[in-house]
Formats: structure tokens, sequence, C-alpha cells
């Protein structure tokens, strides 16, 4: 049989197969190798179901299978030892409570006890056992009480968004370095703006033609302080230049 037919099968048909080639002879390493599959994962596969490797039977039995052999073995008609004198043991079996007893030397008539003893120092070591479980269980209360404080924080702390909201996230999101780009470039177009570029002052002498006259053009006196100043500052030029030259861009400027 290989892996996957194995694999097919149930549980009880897996352990019944596996049983079937124990009886043959066959180890459980040459099993495993047959069908492919590592002895561990077999263990726990069958583990996890209840069965449990018997070594004296060598095969998988049902768990509950050896708790009641196991339990058989200590009938109260054979010699008992009370836990007062030997201290018996107790071991936990997939959650069955199985007690051993140490053997002793005694073997008088007072260390043998009727069935109703045996019940009895029976439920008393189950007792004190639960008795010591209680007191070893670990006392949740805190942890509960800081859980359910994290909780409510966090539902205080959490806004709940819309679905066509959580969409306009989402879109914003996916389109965050676009968004960045236009922003960067306003910025930059805001910049520009603030920053006055000064043209050159360029004389058309081309454009003047004919004689030169004279004329006499009244001005506020801080608007002809202020042009004397601008004058000044172009010594290069003739002062009817200048004239000259603003008037024909203002024209120029505002003609209809």
């Amino acid at each position: 049989m290989n892996r996957i037919e194995f694999d097919k099968l149930t549980i009880k048909e897996q352990v019944e197969y596996v049983n079937s080639q124990l009886d043959q002879k066959l180890s459980l390493r040459k099993i495993s190798e047959d069908i492919d599959i590592q002895r561990k994962s077999i263990r726990i596969r069958f583990r996890k179901a209840g069965f449990e490797f018997n070594q004296q039977s060598n095969k998988y039995i049902y768990l509950d299978e050896i708790n009641e052999k196991i339990l058989e073995e200590y009938k109260p008609n054979t010699d008992v030892i009370t836990e007062k004198e030997t201290g018996a043991l107790v071991e936990y079996k997939r959650n069955t409570i199985v007690i051993k007893n140490k053997t002793s030397n005694k073997t008088s008539n007072k260390n043998i006890i009727k069935d109703n003893e045996y019940k009895e120092n029976t439920n008393v070591v189950v007792g004190e056992q639960n008795k010591i479980n209680e007191k070893s269980k670990p006392n949740t209360d805190g942890i509960i009480d800081k859980e359910a404080g994290a909780l409510e924080e966090y539902k205080q702390n959490t806004i709940v968004l819309e679905d066509n909201i959580k969409k306009d996230l989402l879109s914003i999101a996916e389109a965050k370095e676009d968004i960045f780009t236009v922003i960067e470039w306003v910025k930059k177009q805001q910049l520009e703006e603030k920053i006055i570029d000064i043209p050159e002052l360029k004389i058309e002498i081309d454009k003047f033609k004919d004689d030169v006259k004279v004329t006499t053009i009244r001005l506020y006196s801080n608007i002809k302080d202020q042009f004397q100043e601008f004058i000044k500052k172009y010594p290069e030029y003739k002062t009817q230049d200048i004239y000259s030259q603003a008037l024909l861009e203002f024209m120029g400027k505002y003609k209809k």
C-alpha cells in the first residue's frame, strides 16, 4: 500500500492495516518505509485519534482499552498497600487517573485492605490531587481584566468607517504619489510668483523718427521725483529716449 491509498483510509482502517502488518512480524519502521510515511507521523496521527502503541501486545490499542487493562491489574482482590504506609503514585494518562503502588516487603494481613477501604483510599488520593490541581491552577482573573480593559480602550480609539468612505480613503492612498507631485508643482509655482523678474531696459531707437520736439508735461511731484531717480540709473540713455520708450510701451499695452 502506498501513501495515497493509506491516506484515503479512515483512522480506524489505518490502525487495522498497521496492526495487521505488525502481526506479520514487520517492524513499525519497515511498515512506514513501505507506505512512504514517517514513523513519527503515524504515531502522532494515531495518538490524536486516541490510539497508543502497546509494547506487550505489539500493536496499536485504543486508550480506553489500555486504561481498562491498567485498572484491571489493581482490583481490590490483590494485596494493596495503603497510601499512608507506602505512598501511592498518581499518574495521569489521557485525563485518566491511575494509581500505582510501590512494592512492600510486608505481607501480613494488616497490610491487606478490603474493597470498601480501597475505594475510600482511592477517593482520598483523587481528592487530594484535585486540591493540588486547584491550587496550581493559574489565576486568570487579572489577565481577563487586563484584556477587557485593552478591548475597551481599543473600541474607544477605533473609528468605524462606512464602506464608501473606506473606498475613498483607499483611492487617495493609491494616488498618493500623484497627489504629492501636484502639491510640489503648486508650491513651485507659488514660489516663482513671489520672485519678481526685472526685465532689461531696451530702447527701440528704430521706432523713434522725425524731429525731436520740446513739450511741457505736467506731472505730480512724487512721480516726477521717482522718474528722475529712475533715469539716473541708466546714464547710457538720453532722457528723451527713456521718456519716448515709456510712452511707447504704455500706448502699446493699453491700445484699443
